[in-house]
């Protein structure tokens, strides 16, 4: 069907010398478990209460989707996975970008706490359900993007037995 349908299969051969799963596992668990109070902190915190149902919400969508994923992965693709919990960047250009995100991107979580607490803007029900909706449905395109491309890794790097493909996968 596409081409890298090959390519992706080439990619999840493992040879279980190469992961260390046992490690694999706790780095996944680990920071999976870290992700829950890291934004309860940055929702709840600015919020200045718990009763808070959109951060909530958020954290919901954000942990039920990447449960089943991080097993989906753990069971047929660790390779990816293990690819997907690297985290240092090897070209200085690159981490130039990611010390510049850790300025902005907290403020995503942040200032909706600080929203909801200083009550800076009104916004109709059905508008935060259907953010929520897009959220979801960006996280769903994220994992159909690495389900179909098991090289992508979080850092910047080309594998040697990786194909670099020509047509455009995204045709949607």
């Amino acid at each position: 069907m596409w081409e890298c349908d090959s390519m992706n299969e080439e990619a999840k051969k493992v040879n279980p010398e190469e992961i260390d799963m046992k490690a694999l596992k706790k780095i996944v668990i680990t920071r999976f478990l870290m992700m829950f109070p890291i934004l309860g902190i940055a929702f709840f915190l600015p919020a200045g209460t718990l009763k808070y149902w959109e951060g909530w919400a958020y954290i919901f969508i954000l942990a039920v989707p990447m449960t089943f994923f991080g097993i989906y992965l753990f069971k047929h693709d660790p390779k990816l996975l293990e690819r997907r919990m690297r985290t240092k960047e090897k070209r200085k250009e690159q981490k130039l970008v990611i010390k510049l995100s850790f300025l902005s991107f907290p403020l995503i979580f942040i200032l909706p706490g600080f929203d909801k607490r200083f009550g800076w803007s009104e916004i109709p029900l059905s508008i935060e359900i259907i953010a929520l909706a897009l959220v979801l449905i960006g996280y769903l395109m994220t994992i159909s993007v690495l389900k179909a491309n098991s090289y992508a890794s979080r850092v910047v790097e080309v594998e040697k037995s990786q194909k670099v493909y020509q047509q455009d996968l995204m045709l949607w």
